[in-house]
């Protein structure tokens, strides 16, 4: 049950924010155990002593679904009917309410998607009974921004990608009026489209300078060496130009401001 003895005023209130969340209680209790679920099972399937090429093809597979999981998550918050007045009615100010979806969006879905595929994953470097090298060499590959400078600006522009596209679209979800869950799938391949080309024009202009350098030079080509070599090579090559990665994450970095600065507003309008 939602308090209805709590009052807005200017103070923000985090038993406001409990009385809002209790609102939405069916919904993320439904979503956060599917997520559970379907995590602990990829989990475990990463833990089995299977073939090599099983492997890869779990290991993949998970990577591309806890991906969408995550993207989607807002599409939790589509119901049946407009929830708006509904919403309008509870007592919590905007601030608030921004409050509770960003710690959900931001905290809880990122913990209950990548938090035992993580851990999988970090015991399976840890378990040789069970370890393929390939396997191995592609499950290490994550944890080389850490260590690795181009690796590590990788990972930085796939948060900034990933959090702008969630804000992206809970906005749609927010906004629209009708179809609001195709509009907002739309929203998400979009920008998963115009990233992925941008990062494929630059990937060819480089790779074409590369071979034109080598052709004028006369010098061969290195080896192109084992798969996972193979990637960082082309991470290195894309990620180590400081001006391409300074403006890709500036970029980024502006959208997703924009994007938490436009989520408030659509709020804030809900909630007049």
């Amino acid at each position: 049950m939602i308090n209805s003895e709590i009052s807005v005023n200017d103070r923000f209130s985090w038993k406001r924010v409990a009385g809002f969340a209790a609102y939405h209680t069916p919904v993320i209790r439904g979503q956060l155990a599917l997520y559970f679920s379907v995590t602990i099972l990829f989990s475990l399937l990463m833990l089995l002593k299977i073939g090599e090429v099983a492997q890869v093809c779990i290991f993949t597979i998970m990577l591309t679904v806890l991906s969408y999981m995550f993207l989607f998550s807002p599409l939790a918050f589509v119901r049946a009917g407009d929830t708006r007045i509904i919403e309008r009615m509870i007592p919590a100010s905007s601030s608030e309410k921004f409050v509770f979806y960003m710690v959900y969006l931001f905290v809880m879905i990122p913990v209950s998607v990548f938090a035992f595929p993580e851990l999988s994953l970090w015991l399976y470097t840890k378990i040789p009974d069970i370890q393929h090298p390939d396997v191995l060499s592609l499950v290490s590959m994550r944890y080389q921004c850490f260590h690795d400078k181009s690796m590590a600006l990788l990972f930085l522009v796939n948060v900034f990608t990933s959090a702008a596209t969630v804000l992206t679209c809970f906005y749609v979800v927010m906004v629209a009026h009708t179809n609001r869950i195709i509009k907002a799938i739309i929203s998400v391949f979009v920008i998963q489209i115009v990233a992925g080309l941008a990062g494929a024009v630059h990937g060819f202009v480089s790779a074409f300078n590369e071979a034109l350098e080598i052709g004028l030079s006369g010098v061969p080509p290195k080896p192109l060496g084992l798969p996972q070599d193979q990637v960082m090579n082309i991470v290195h090559d894309i990620y180590g130009q400081s001006a391409f990665v300074i403006v890709t994450v500036l970029i980024m970095a502006a959208f997703t401001i924009v994007m938490l600065f436009l989520n408030y507003r659509a709020l804030n309008k809900r909630n007049l």
